[in-house]
């Protein structure tokens, strides 16, 4: 499992229940968001990506509605009653980072990645995975389908909210999330939940939406539009082609994934060979799943570590920085994946004397020590 496909639940949770909150003033609303803080800091940090940021754009949204208002009908205790508890609540949901198997040193942990560029290397991680390249750089047919038209809803959404009570909250949300968003591709599903709960809060305030959901008829198309769209979901599951190393696999029969170093890892079981593993950093989280800790992988390629920059160095430019890993590390175990051209320029550098050739299939290849 990837730690970040928590995220997007993650958040519509947040959403749910700072939205209901900013309504009801009612504080029981935030107490399983505190909760959570502590399962979602110990999964991913998008607890502080997403989840603190979330709540810190409540809290400044309701102080910036006192000195701003948006409605003067509105009192400014609405938005101080909502501040005071919010402010609490921001404070006491980054403390429960402390809750986890290593306790206040671990707290800190979300907060070195930003602020010590040395400690993971992060910024130097956002320069070679796709996942953080900004879709500006690549205006695909996908973001002007899905993310110009979503943006551009929400933003234009919040002058049919009457009330105005939220508004600025909205605003932030959403220059927040296509900031992010436009930073780079990984936070496209974050900005694709906020804005769509930017435009169900302020529709449903809407009197022209609410006589619509009380009509007689609405539950009747809302089910028959519900029907379509399961048929049209299940038509594409059954007509989609996959392909697995060029052959034609059906959608719904399992079929194991060739890429994985299943066969690769049983041969080193086999033969009871176990040790320090060099690996291309897609088999990392598969070689931690299944042989930990008989097989340690240098990298996990699921999570950036500080290893991450070495392994880049390593691949980039085998004959200059190998020797000198290899030494650091004393690996026993390469296992490479045959799909990338960095594999046999790292076979080419390698001392033909130290490594020799165990294992070799369609997919991976083993040399040890």
């Amino acid at each position: 499992l990837k730690p970040d496909i928590f995220n997007s639940l993650f958040i519509q949770i947040f959403l749910i229940n700072l939205l209901n909150f900013q309504k009801s003033k009612n504080f029981k609303r935030l107490i399983p968001l505190m909760l959570l803080g502590v399962l979602w800091h110990n999964i991913h940090i998008g607890s502080l990506i997403y989840g603190a940021s979330i709540a810190g754009i409540f809290l400044a949204g309701n102080i910036l509605h006192l000195f701003f208002p948006t409605n003067r009908k509105v009192p400014r205790s609405f938005y101080a009653d909502r501040a005071k508890p919010l402010l609490l609540f921001v404070t006491l949901y980054l403390l429960s980072f402390a809750v986890n198997p290593y306790g206040f040193k671990a707290a800190g942990y979300v907060y070195r990645v930003f602020f010590e560029p040395q400690f993971i290397h992060l910024y130097y991680s956002l320069d070679v995975i796709a996942e953080n390249a900004s879709p500006l750089s690549s205006f695909t047919h996908k973001v002007i389908l899905w993310a110009a038209p979503l943006g551009m809803i929400s933003a234009t959404s919040q002058y049919f909210d009457k009330q105005g009570r939220a508004r600025i909250i909205q605003f932030l949300l959403f220059i927040f999330s296509t900031a992010l968003f436009a930073k780079g591709l990984r936070a496209g599903t974050f900005f694709a939940v906020v804005n769509l709960y930017i435009i169900m809060d302020t529709y449903q305030k809407s009197p022209n939406v609410s006589k619509c959901t009380k009509a007689d008829n609405f539950k009747k198309y809302f089910w028959i539009a519900f029907v379509i769209l399961i048929c049209l979901r299940s038509w594409y599951l059954i007509s989609r082609t996959e392909l697995i190393q060029g052959k034609k696999t059906h959608p719904f029969f399992n079929t194991l994934e060739t890429r994985h170093p299943f066969n690769a890892i049983k041969y080193l079981k086999k033969n009871n060979i176990h040790g320090k593993v060099f690996n291309a950093d897609i088999l990392g989280g598969y070689i931690l799943w299944s042989s930990y800790p008989k097989l340690r992988p240098f990298i996990d390629g699921r999570n950036i570590s500080d290893r991450f920059p070495q392994f880049y160095k390593i691949i980039e430019d085998p004959q200059r920085f190998w020797p000198v890993f290899e030494q650091l590390y004393d690996f026993d175990i390469i296992i490479l994946d045959k799909r990338y051209p960095y594999t046999f320029a790292l076979i080419d550098a390698l001392d033909q004397k130290v490594w020799t050739k165990a294992y070799s299939d369609h997919a991976q290849i083993i040399l040890i020590k």
